[in-house]
């Protein structure tokens, strides 16, 4: 901790805490700040803490249980309970005086639950501004937020989620559901890795989970192999009934599922349940169930208690169905205890009409008005610049042509080649930007045969005249997901003509769905807008007022270039140890300063810098190691010595690799950052960020040059510099590229 609160303090993480190393050292003291006892922390990094917070990103972790507090008592997270204590805490003047005041502490505890567990909205903003004063004043009535169970699970990183569920262990949101938000869908993943999602075919099950074990996919997951067997038993395992599954697919799920990557799919209809409870993903009620659940004692015994059984299906349903942060933190945790005790109250999650969808892998996802891809796809204009047409809705020779092309080349079996991608882009675009009565009459139905296959470009449709306005839309009050909740609630799917809230609630779902980023509306929402489409057509409407249907035909993704890699350098937050002791970020080191060149500790001065470009932005490898918490940031082409004392371009360095002094090189990722930095000592080499580096490049991109050690080689080289500098005869300059103005052009790689 101690280290890592230097290493802030080193690299001015104060002026920008967004580099790796600021964000990574910063991560290392709140995490320890937040989770550990305060008996366990350094005095230093509660006050370091603190420096840093309003400058640098979080991480989110509860503190672990503390044997000498109480628990903290029960609370609401959908009341306003927490901001009523805080109201009663400022009346009672606790601030000032908290300490012997049952009350204040009583007030202070319900608000400390309510702010660590509740979502960040709860506390109003007084309350959320006004706890951080009263923590200090009240710390002596701090409590603990849970029993510890939950401590070790805290320390595991578990972005796929994955828990036991229910008697079907269909618990989406670790086993496919809720992490719909973020992960491939497993139609897709079967696609990519070459199965079938087959409820019949439990061999296939068997055998992935077998080549699980044999392949050793519990140290490593990420291989190819290992990532399709474990698609294929959670795949199966989170869509079959649980009748169809081997006895072995339960336990061997749960053996993997924290240590390889999910896809996400919901349990196919099971006719021996009930449909959960209708659900809002924007009231608090899957909050709300949860703290009835608790207050009820439903996880101790939830059978044969009808109201449990009602709570648990709206949580399961709120959980799965709607996005990761409609739960307060405590539901979320919460929810995954109570699903061995409510097994027996296990629902279904849709009507069944929606199972085959979930077995096709649409992630280009064509709405028929184009409008929802233009989240992830390349715009229709620059698809038609690229493969050279024109989206012109009075040429209908043209569609018809290019849907001809598409089932003469088999088009439908692979459309990856440029004839099929042409050719769909120009049926694609021309139906999903046209007015309907533009389109010749075989497009429509041929848009939807290769709509599975081939990528989609992105288009909004242009205005019609004939239509209105769709209303006001916004997309961060939920209001896309209530629309459509409305729409089911008033069974507008089966009758929508001639009722004016269904179309209202369509249009605002229609402009949502459309104009909003993907995970704007819920999962159910999401799906159920394509089953609404067509019963409410009637009530289609115009997007935009047609100002912008121009420019939609030009391709404007000229985004500024990314920042050129330097390839000569290290960045401005590596760090250099001084020889007084200390340790300073290469943008403040000067020529003259002696730093450390061996992993013995020897010093030498800095005579020059080969480059020095202090704001500059480019790509370097970030090479983490055995050496220190923080990676050295070094560009590709930069030498460094293994630990055989050979020095090697940085790209040539691989993860288990040994560097100089022993370190293990732990993991390497490419990253951009500020500053470019070459300092030159007499002795050629230098020690940054522990680990031994040279002060060149390779030329050649290798460890030698016409059969020379290369590091021998571009020593040799800048022997006339250092001469010339031990004399005091040397000025330093540098050109507009940041290249010292002594090195030759051609050279100035080095």
């Amino acid at each position: 901790m101690l280290g890592a609160l230097a290493a802030l303090n080193t690299n001015s993480c104060l002026d920008d805490c967004t580099s790796e190393i600021c964000e990574t050292n910063f991560f290392i003291i709140q995490a320890h700040h937040d989770y550990c006892l305060e008996s366990e922390i350094p005095e230093e990094v509660e006050t370091g803490l603190h420096i840093y917070e309003d400058v640098c990103k979080e991480c989110e972790i509860l503190p672990k249980f503390d044997a000498a507090l109480d628990a903290c008592p029960a609370h609401s997270c959908t009341d306003g309970s927490g901001t009523a204590v805080f109201e009663a805490l400022v009346r009672d003047n606790c601030e000032a005086d908290c300490s012997g005041n049952a009350d204040c502490g009583t007030n202070f505890q319900t608000l400390l639950a309510v702010h660590d567990l509740c979502e960040e909205d709860t506390l109003s903003l007084s309350a959320e501004l006004g706890f951080h004063e009263m923590e200090e004043s009240c710390a002596q009535f701090a409590c603990n937020l849970s029993d510890g169970s939950m401590d070790s699970m805290q320390l595991v990183c578990d972005d796929h989620d994955s828990d036991d569920h229910d008697s079907h262990d269909h618990d989406s949101h670790d086993d496919g559901g809720d992490d719909h938000k973020e992960h491939l869908s497993c139609a897709c993943a079967a696609e990519d890795h070459g199965f079938a999602i087959d409820c019949g075919n439990g061999q296939a099950m068997i055998e992935a989970l077998a080549a699980l074990n044999i392949n050793d996919c519990l140290t490593d997951c990420t291989s190819e192999i290992c990532e399709t067997n474990f698609f294929i038993i959670q795949a199966h395992h989170d869509y079959c009934l649980e009748s169809e599954l081997p006895d072995d697919i339960e336990d061997g799920l749960h053996i993997f599922e924290d240590v390889c990557g999910e896809c996400e799919i919901l349990p196919k209809f099971d006719s021996d349940l009930e449909a959960c409870p209708a659900h809002s993903c924007t009231d608090g009620s899957g909050t709300a169930a949860f703290e009835a659940l608790v207050r009820d004692n439903c996880e101790a015994d939830c059978s044969g208690n009808a109201q449990c059984g009602t709570n648990f299906q709206t949580l399961l349903a709120v959980h799965d169905l709607c996005e990761e942060d409609t739960l307060s933190l405590s539901a979320e945790l919460g929810f995954h205890e109570m699903e061995e005790s409510c097994a027996q109250f296990a629902c279904n999650l849709s009507d069944g009409s929606t199972d085959s969808k979930q077995l096709v892998c649409d992630d280009h996802d064509s709405h028929d008005d184009g409008g929802d891809d233009h989240k992830e796809h390349l715009s229709c204009a620059c698809a038609a610049e690229d493969h050279g047409f024109a989206i012109d809705c009075g040429n209908g020779q043209a569609m018809i042509e290019a849907l001809a092309a598409l089932n003469i080349n088999d088009c439908l079996t692979d459309c990856t080649s440029e004839i099929c991608e042409t050719n769909f882009f120009i049926i694609q675009a021309h139906h999903d930007y046209c007015l309907e009565s533009e389109l010749p009459d075989d497009i429509e139905d041929g848009l939807h045969i290769f709509e599975d296959v081939c990528g989609e470009c992105e288009i909004l449709p242009k205005f019609d005249s004939d239509l209105e306005a769709c209303p006001a839309h916004s997309c961060t009050d939920g209001s896309g997901t209530a629309a459509f909740e409305a729409l089911v609630r008033d069974n507008c799917e089966a009758d929508c003509s001639g009722n004016a809230q269904c179309g209202t609630n369509f249009q605002t779902l229609l402009a949502v769905h459309d104009l909003c980023e993907e995970d704007t509306l819920s999962l159910s929402a999401e799906l159920g807008f394509h089953e609404m489409e067509e019963s409410c057509a009637q009530f289609a409407c115009n997007l935009s007022d047609g100002s912008t249907d121009s420019m939609q035909l030009v391709c404007d993704d000229h985004e500024e270039p990314a920042p050129e890699p330097p390839v000569y350098c290290f960045s401005g937050a590596s760090t250099a140890n001084l020889e007084d002791g200390t340790t300073i970020a290469l943008k403040n080191l000067k020529i003259g300063d002696r730093v450390q060149v061996t992993k013995d500790g020897k010093f030498d001065e800095v005579y020059s810098f080969g480059h020095y470009q202090p704001d500059s932005v480019g790509g370097y490898l970030s090479i983490h190691s055995t050496a220190s918490v923080t990676p050295i940031l070094i560009s590709a082409l930069h030498m460094l010595f293994l630990d055989n004392t050979k020095a090697v371009p940085a790209a040539f360095v691989n993860v288990g690799d040994v560097l100089l002094g022993g370190y293990t090189v732990t993991k390497i990722k490419n990253v951009n950052v500020q500053g470019a930095f070459a300092p030159f000592t007499y002795s050629g080499t230098i020690v940054i960020d522990n680990v031994v580096a040279s002060n060149y490049v390779s030329l050649t991109g290798s460890s030698t040059f016409l059969g020379l050690d290369m590091q021998l080689v571009a020593h040799n080289f800048a022997a006339a510099r250092r001469l010339l500098c031990q004399l005091n005869l040397c000025k330093e300059s540098y050109s507009k590229e940041g290249i010292a103005t002594w090195i030759p052009y051609k050279t100035a790689n080095w």
